[in-house]
């Protein structure tokens, strides 16, 4: 719902236990894949979306209830029930940021949940190998990069948060949350893993979507990062 009100992220999913001889994510297919879907849609100007039959990410409803069925929480139960829902938005008042594409589930209240696949702003996140910067300036670029793709979406409102959490196979997981008081419909958070040049996220959205436990879904979606990237290359 990034502000287009249905669906939401900022939103997503992180991966497999980190730890030694693990390898990086591949980024590379999902984001070939990406940028081709994109090349198919002509979007009329920033700030919409258009709608897709199906969802270009291969078996998106299994990985998007394998991460969230053990979430205790009523907006993520009425979510996993909802009609699904797949698209391609163009970000809003950023006509110069790359699109992204996001599926999931949502109710006629906008109760939501999904999966999204996003180009990483600028030149993506800072490898953990770059012998250039300290650990201090890896740290601070890729916050930049998370503050970056949040403001793609609009002006960040007052009541935006952005928390590092852990690194894991060669990126970085965020926790980002938008809360717009006065028009809960509104309200998106999302578990966003920051990888190469893509951004896989995992996002409840609408009323409560704050008090959804991130940490929870970030443990469950620990395996489904690779997954998912290897989804929009096969869908």
């Amino acid at each position: 719902m990034r502000r287009c009100h249905l669906l939401a992220p900022l939103a997503v999913l992180v991966l497999a236990a980190c730890g030694d001889g693990v390898p990086d994510i591949d980024t590379g297919p999902g984001e070939q894949a990406l940028a081709s879907l994109v090349e198919r849609v002509d979007f009329p100007d920033a700030g919409t979306f258009i709608a897709l039959d199906d969802c270009p990410i291969a078996d998106a409803s299994l990985l998007l209830e394998r991460a969230l069925r053990d979430v205790d929480d009523p907006l993520v139960r009425l979510a996993l029930e909802a009609d699904p829902i797949a698209f391609v938005s163009a970000p809003n008042e950023q006509p110069d940021a790359d699109p992204y594409v996001a599926c999931g589930q949502v109710t006629s209240g906008l109760e939501g949940a999904g999966i999204s696949v996003a180009d990483c702003p600028g030149d993506g996140i800072a490898p953990d190998d770059d012998a250039t910067r300290t650990d201090g300036e890896i740290d601070a670029q890729r916050d930049a990069t998370a503050e970056a793709y949040a403001a793609r979406f609009g002006d960040p409102p007052d009541h935006l948060t952005i928390e590092q959490s852990d690194d894991l196979r060669g990126g970085t997981t965020y926790h980002i949350c938008i809360r717009e008081p006065n028009v809960p419909e509104r309200d998106s958070c999302e578990v966003a893993w920051f990888g190469g040049d893509l951004v896989v996220s995992m996002f409840v959205t609408g009323p409560g979507a704050d008090d959804v436990d991130l940490d929870a879904i970030e443990e469950r979606s620990r395996t489904l990062v690779q997954l998912v990237a290897d989804g929009l290359s096969a869908g």
